[in-house]
């Protein structure tokens, strides 16, 4: 991926409907019954997330992309900076898959050169702010990932309502 392929986030369809979304209640996760739909990038994204993603890059980030019919379907940046409280941590700052895509093992591959780079640049342990949304948490704990006993304050700060994970490498 490229810095330049940033700018065409848009173009990845995020949307979703759940039935459950997890929350954090006395440092355990737990499954709510709670609907809601998400029809795509908001104005978040704009204010927050975009700066964020080329702040990660121009800090030694790094990431793939994933075209089809030259659109971009799929991204995974892993963030250049350090942080845990040892700076032997990276950030695996964004992850989305098309919806189209879930399931058909594109996740999974972008999560798998994700850990092998975090790896390579001498990392012992990722950590993810994900959605609360089931199907994104359960994929992350399906790989190993936990509730991080003590989430990153400054990533916390930015997205409090998000489930933060860790895993060692």
């Amino acid at each position: 991926m490229v810095r330049d392929d940033i700018a065409r986030l848009p173009e990845i369809d995020r949307s979703e409907e759940a039935d459950q979304i997890y929350v954090v209640r006395n440092h355990q996760l737990v499954l709510l019954d709670e609907g809601f739909t998400h029809p795509g990038w908001d104005q978040d994204y704009y204010d927050v997330r975009l700066p964020r993603l080329y702040t990660s890059f121009d800090n030694d980030g790094a990431g793939w992309s994933v075209l089809q019919d030259d659109r971009l379907v799929a991204i995974s940046v892993l963030d250049g900076r350090w942080i845990g409280a040892d700076r032997d941590t990276l950030d695996l700052t964004f992850f989305h898959v098309s919806r189209h895509l879930r399931g058909e093992g594109v996740g999974r591959r972008l999560w798998d050169l994700s850990l092998d780079l975090a790896r390579s640049r001498g990392a012992t342990n990722l950590y993810v702010s994900a959605s609360d949304s089931r199907r994104t948490v359960d994929f992350y704990l399906a790989r190993g990932m936990h509730l991080a006993p003590a989430p990153d304050p400054a990533l916390f700060e930015v997205s409090p309502t998000d489930i933060h994970l860790e895993m060692p490498l």
